[in-house]
């Protein structure tokens, strides 16, 4: 039997696949492709999907039904009038449909398909409850309340609100939210280096000027932190710290200042200021800006000037008085909706190791804000967030951020206080042996080695729409992707399926790398 060369295997396998995608296209002529009431691997949630191969689109529909509710016995709950209902189904539909429709793309990236893409058309279906995946329940209180939830042990799943979920809440706490925003920015300036230390910047000895490595770390910093840096933070900058080091010639003088304005330099004329004033400037090791940073740096054997180079500290913060808050965007109709989409809440923290796992080895996932281990005592929250770890995996998109409802924006600073801790700790109790029944012996020790300092916390909200805010980020159509991959699982396999940005919406393109 003559064997096939490679040439002919590889038209052979050109027409398979050619003709494959024509009877993808019949089936999707004849209205096939689509799935109802999917539900996807996180178990929660249930929807209608529906591809268009030839008019580019994917439609996803959750059908529910209303319900005004009253409890009579209930003091604060307040009697519905037809003109509240209509005021409230006018502003749910839109502010979801509007939401979540169009965000990012799912484009195939299979050989010969790339003509194969789809754009995602949300609809919130309002129908009769016989046929309703979710139950809304509005209940109208006297005054604001933040709250929601849904019940996915109950057929028709209920979702709870009140009259406010159309609302902005401000009750989330803006500062908190300003840190989640300059904490990632942080984290993308640390995480240029390899240990995790990238805003210190090496200087070769007696040299002011920037090599090639530190400078090629530097841009591809401002690079991810360039799309951050809109209104919001407007009041965000950057201070640099001069340092000698101990490889460094006492005969050179003004090393320090000279390498702080050296990077100062680099940092200006790659990033600007909503009104172009300048985002860097040189500070003294005392200022009160720098000083908890650079206790940091002296902490970290490795960046220690004085154990090794000596560089420039480059410290993400805000001028002392200026303010730190952002707008308030969290909307719960527009949470409870992803719910609805099968998202799991990001705020009850990391529960299941292969979520631990995908944030750990992500680098675009902030390391100050990571767990240091996955509480696995709860299986509910464990199981959702292992089925979109899955598909997550499988889409090759970032994870979001899981952690509790306020995470520590400074966890670096604060796993160096519990290691001197454990130092102070050991070195106590040899002091207390030595000193036997000498009392005074071992005041006077604890006298001249105080207990270390613990660092203040900066507490943060996530601004994602599934955490305390309202960024719907790439990770937010994974439950979307499974479905398109489940339409077109004849077809395509379902890693072929990307999920890429909307060129019509080039706002979402920061989101790929702000997770």
């Amino acid at each position: 039997m003559t064997s096939l060369t490679d040439a002919q295997l590889k038209e052979f396998f050109t027409k398979v696949d050619a003709r494959l995608k024509q009877h993808m296209l019949a089936a999707s002529d004849r209205g096939e492709l689509a799935l109802q009431n999917f539900v996807p691997k996180t178990g929660i949630g249930k929807f209608d999907a529906k591809l268009d191969v030839r008019k580019h689109r994917l439609d996803v529909t959750v059908n529910f039904a209303y319900d005004w509710f009253r409890d009579r016995g209930n003091p604060e709950h307040q009697i519905w009038t037809p003109m509240d209902q209509i005021k409230f189904r006018e502003a749910a539909k839109p502010l979801i449909e509007k939401g979540w429709s169009e965000l990012y793309t799912l484009t195939s990236a299979k050989p010969g398909w790339l003509d194969v893409f789809a754009d995602v058309f949300v609809h919130f279906n309002e129908v009769d409850s016989a046929r309703a995946a979710y139950i809304v329940r509005v209940t109208k209180l006297r005054q604001f309340k933040s709250s929601g939830g849904i019940d996915h042990g109950v057929t028709p799943h209920l979702c709870g609100v009140n009259q406010f979920a159309c609302e902005v809440d401000t009750s989330k706490n803006a500062g908190q939210a300003f840190n989640y925003k300059e904490g990632i920015i942080r984290n993308f300036l640390r995480q240029t280096s390899p240990t995790g230390g990238g805003d210190f910047v090496p200087f070769e000895p007696n040299k002011t000027e920037l090599d090639t490595q530190a400078s090629l770390a530097l841009a591809k910093w401002t690079t991810l932190a360039r799309p951050q840096l809109g209104p919001d933070l407007a009041a965000l900058r950057l201070f640099v710290v001069g340092f000698r080091g101990k490889s460094d010639s006492v005969v050179h003088r003004h090393l320090e200042s000279k390498r702080a304005e050296a990077v100062v330099a680099f940092l200006n004329a790659k990033l600007k200021t909503l009104d172009n004033t300048p985002i860097a400037l040189a500070v003294a090791e005392t200022d009160p800006v720098a000083k908890a940073d650079v206790t940091s740096l002296k902490a970290r054997t490795k960046d220690n000037p004085k154990l090794g180079k000596g560089g420039a500290l480059v410290i993400v913060g805000t001028p002392t008085g200026a303010a730190r808050v952002l707008p308030f965007r969290y909307v719960v109709m527009q949470h409870e909706f992803g719910h609805m989409l099968g998202l799991p809440d990001e705020y009850m923290g990391v529960h299941d190791n292969l979520t631990k796992s995908l944030n750990t080895l992500d680098a675009v996932i902030p390391a100050t804000y990571q767990a240091v281990r996955a509480e696995n005592n709860n299986e509910r929250l464990q199981r959702m967030q292992y089925g979109m770890a899955v598909d997550l995996q499988s889409a090759n998109v970032a994870a979001p951020n899981f952690m509790s409802t306020t995470g520590n924006a400074r966890t670096l600073e604060a796993q160096q206080h519990d290691a001197a801790m454990n130092k102070f700790y050991d070195a106590r109790t040899t002091a207390r042996k030595k000193a036997g029944d000498d009392a005074e012996k071992y005041e006077a020790w604890k006298r001249k080695n105080p207990e270390p300092v613990a660092p203040a916390n900066t507490s943060t909200i996530s601004t994602s729409i599934m955490h305390s805010g309202d960024e719907i980020l790439p990770c937010h159509y994974v439950t979307i992707w499974s479905a398109i991959a489940a339409i077109t699982a004849g077809y395509m396999d379902p890693a072929e399926w990307k999920i890429v940005p909307n060129p019509r919406k080039p706002s979402t393109i920061a989101r790929f790398k702000s997770t």
